[in-house]
């Protein structure tokens, strides 16, 4: 899929921070790479480790786009100004436009990057559950619909938001294990993703809750 001036979004997480492990295109392509949220070191949680970008563009000779700003800032007030700035504004767009995101999803439990990193507390996921929250892409949560939970969250992320995420022509979910599957059905009950990359178990088991 990989052509010039494509742009191709990458979010932040354990998953797709080893793509560059294995991308190893066999010619140079000159397509965009653009990160979906802010890299920046954030005030509770640093996700800067799982910024790949540039390493995938490196490795077919294509440029970068980096949205430097925190993945979330500190205060809600923070939020809009920050998206205002041109800088931000111009990055952002650019990963609206993109023809390809890649994405993984967060669980609500304790395993959670957002909670790994101190986003979230266990009081936050115990609310989370209970507001029906059952997955999170970009730092939103949805339910078992694949349906916004609006959370604090939502107010502090620089990145884009689901629906923008819904919006892209092609949107890939890379997510895999028993704990992740409830999280990855919704998501694609809810079209926030139209391509999943699974192991065959996560498959099987998808599979067979399909009603």
């Amino acid at each position: 899929r990989l052509e010039p001036k494509l742009v191709v979004g990458l979010g932040l997480g354990r998953t797709v921070s080893r793509l560059h492990e294995r991308f190893a295109p066999n010619r140079q392509i000159d397509a965009v790479f653009a990160t979906l949220e802010g890299v920046g070191t954030s005030p509770n949680a640093g996700f800067a480790p799982y910024n790949v970008t540039s390493r995938l563009a490196d490795a077919v000779g294509g440029t970068v786009e980096i949205v430097s700003a925190p993945t979330f800032v500190s205060d809600p007030s923070l939020q809009g100004p920050l998206l205002s700035e041109p800088s931000v504004a111009a990055s952002i767009d650019i990963a609206r436009n993109a023809g390809i995101a890649i994405q993984s999803i967060g669980t609500v439990s304790s395993d959670a990057t957002l909670f790994r990193h101190g986003t979230l507390t266990n009081d936050d996921l115990q609310q989370l559950r209970d507001a029906g929250a059952v997955g999170d892409a970009l730092g939103h949560f949805y339910d078992v619909e694949g349906q916004h939970v609006p959370w604090w969250t939502d107010n502090i992320h620089v990145g884009l938001t689901l629906d923008e995420l819904k919006k892209l022509p092609t949107s890939v979910l890379v997510a895999g294990g028993a704990a992740k599957v409830p999280a990855i059905r919704a998501a694609l009950r809810g079209d926030i993703f139209n391509v999943l990359i699974t192991d065959d178990i996560s498959a099987e088991m998808l599979i067979e809750l399909k009603t």
